[in-house]
């Protein structure tokens, strides 16, 4: 069941081997890229043969300060890597680079406050399905969010024109509009290397292929974050598998206080059914919705639903359910997990198969994030079982849903299983299966090898390795994911402030080495030499990247030589040991004082005294 971005079996094993033997202090000499002995005759190691005098050069670019997420699961991927990127930093003339572990709440707390304990950091953007609607990565980057304030900018991004692209596309009337603002945000963000992603995030899992047939794994890989794969994969023999699920899936029977994205699409897409969804190969699609067509220049969604759709009770599922549901979570944002304000203005209900929802004003994200992300619920049901009452609290016995699957026997923390149900208007799965609850990844993986599972998902890379090693029945899949595994440096302050730095550390980059020691060779190291946020199996990539962005090198390997290339038309050298300098007439102002906001004086699309960003079409 490989595809076109994933890899299955062993065939990438010699290389890991020798890797694994080598070591990664021999990382350099394997590659053949070690800052002592780069192969062009230079005898002062800076890499371009010319040598500054002190006349020539600016402040000396001090030491590098880089920070590491810890307990994510790219850890290991960090914690194996960061020596080639100190050797790659080396090539640049950055002969310091200092690395801190740090847990999330530290590191995204300094960078949220700006507070500049680092120049680079390194962290995690999991494959969440809402993440297949780009609005949720893009506008993370936007100018909004730069310097202290509450939000999400991981770079401190602060670019006037990315950020109206931005907008522009989550208020775009119709899709072909939205791409093609969606292609002007990435094309900005290439251009002026705002990030700076490392390699396709990796999804990684395992199946007994004695016990299943494989099915549903496509692009989006073994994992609770892709439902496909349970529809589609099916027992050889009886009627149905055992899955793993890490805990938090089955904490408690209502899924909208579930905080973990994994936990939450579980329950809306196999005991529950979304309006539209993402198939295994991340195409968009209806299914308990027929159709939908924007009116009143996209503040009108008008949905149709299909006429055969029911709850497992049997009671048709209407427009007027459609509405509950999306009201009961608006109503109850506080207490739900994970729920983005819907731009919803009011709603009717012309007949029970059509849902008009008349929104404040064109919003594509709720028709390709929302509506596609919440289960829908049965209004009686919810109602007669408390849940309007008691939001928090609710407990639904019995689990009466609309999805491809019925909730048979469970046990809180520890198992539950799930039947398919046979009148599901889209999906036919052909078996049940049992998601096993586990502690850690560890454990899975133990329970696999032992074979009390049949499905390990959700693997790292490190366990496929283990499994292909010691499990000859077992068939392992590695899908390079929809996000990156992403380095932001910090656009407030020098270094990292200079478009011409950035893009000099994502043309250095050995690509091709982090992606076999990091991740065993199973990531795809061309899909991220563009440095746009979306990877190419995203729905929203250009199909036209070529013409459209910006690659800052066609090789995977790293091209020290252009990355130097860069820095010297910019007027940057360096000194008789190597060291990097900054151009001697370069300013080294920060683009705002540490801890403050961007000004509007310094940028055109913000005003007032707090620096409140105003859309194009409202300066």
């Amino acid at each position: 069941m490989a595809t076109d971005n994933s890899t299955s079996g062993s065939n990438r094993i010699a290389r890991r081997k020798v890797l694994q033997a080598v070591g990664v202090a021999g990382i350099g000499g394997l590659a053949g890229c070690g800052a002592g002995d780069n192969g062009n005759g230079n005898g002062n190691g800076n890499g371009n043969g010319n040598g500054n005098g002190p006349d020539d050069l600016g402040e000396r670019v001090g030491p590098l300060e880089s920070r590491y997420i810890t307990g994510s699961a790219e850890t290991p991927f960090y914690e194996a890597t960061m020596p080639i990127f100190t050797e790659n930093f080396e090539e640049l003339g950055l002969l310091e680079h200092d690395i801190t572990p740090a847990d999330g709440a530290s590191l995204t707390g300094d960078v949220y406050s700006d507070a500049r304990t680092m120049h680079l950091n390194f962290i995690s953007h999991g494959a969440a399905p809402d993440r297949l609607d780009p609005q949720g990565l893009l506008r993370r980057n936007s100018i909004e969010w730069a310097g202290n304030r509450t939000g999400d900018n991981l770079g401190n991004i602060a670019n006037c024109e990315y950020t109206d692209e931005v907008f522009y596309q989550q208020t775009a009337p119709d899709p072909d509009t939205r791409q093609e603002h969606i292609t002007n945000a990435l094309r900005i963000m290439t251009e002026e290397t705002l990030m700076i992603p490392i390699l396709p995030l990796v999804i990684g899992g395992a199946m007994n292929t004695d016990n299943v047939n494989p099915g549903g794994i496509g692009n989006g890989g073994i994992a609770r974050t892709n439902p496909p794969v349970f529809m589609e994969t099916s027992a050889t023999e009886g009627d149905s598998y055992t899955a793993s699920a890490i805990t938090g899936t089955l904490q408690t029977l209502n899924h909208m206080v579930l905080t973990g994205t994994e936990a939450q699409t579980i329950w809306n897409h196999i005991p529950y059914s979304t309006l539209f969804g993402y198939d295994a190969d991340l195409e968009w699609g209806p299914i308990l919705a027929e159709d939908f067509e924007y009116a009143e220049e996209g503040t009108q969604l008008t949905i149709t639903l299909r006429d055969d759709i029911t709850f497992h009770n049997g009671d048709p599922i209407v427009a007027s359910d459609i509405v509950f549901t999306f009201e009961w979570i608006s109503e109850n944002q506080a207490v739900f997990s994970n729920v983005a304000p819907f731009p919803i203005e009011s709603t009717e209900t012309p007949d029970d198969q059509t849902v008009v929802f008349n929104l404040e004003n064109p919003s594509p994200p709720f028709l390709t994030r929302d509506l596609s992300k919440w289960g829908i619920m049965s209004e009686d049901v919810v109602q007669d079982q408390g849940g309007i009452d008691d939001p928090e609290g609710y407990m639904p016995d019995p689990i009466v849903g609309s999805g491809p699957f019925e909730v048979g026997s469970y046990e809180l923390g520890e198992f539950i299983e799930f039947r398919p149900f046979d009148d599901h208007a889209v999906f036919s799965p052909e078996s049940g299966f049992t998601m096993q609850i586990y502690d850690d990844e560890t454990t899975a993986v133990e329970a696999f090898l032992g074979g009390e599972i049949d499905v390990l998902t959700e693997a790292s890379v490190g366990s496929l390795d283990r499994i292909e090693d010691e499990m000859e029945v077992a068939e392992t899949f590695a899908v390079a994911a929809f996000t990156p595994i992403p380095l932001y440096p910090q656009n407030s302050f020098p270094p990292c402030q200079f478009q011409e730095f950035r893009e000099a550390l994502a043309t250095v980059m050995d690509r091709a080495l982090l992606n076999e020691v990091g991740l065993f060779g199973n990531s795809v190291p061309e899909a991220t030499l563009a440095t746009s946020i979306l990877p190419p199996v995203h729905p929203n990539y250009p199909e036209n990247a070529e013409e459209e962005l910006h690659f800052v090198t066609d090789d995977v390997t790293g091209d020290a030589e252009a990355a130097r290339e860069k820095l010297e038309a910019e007027g940057w050298g360096w000194d008789d040991d190597g060291e990097l300098h900054y151009p001697p007439d370069k300013d080294l102002t920060p683009r705002w004082p540490e801890g403050d906001l961007p000004s509007p004086d310094d940028f055109d699309c913000l005003e007032g005294p707090d620096s409140e960003y105003v859309p194009p079409w409202d300066r």
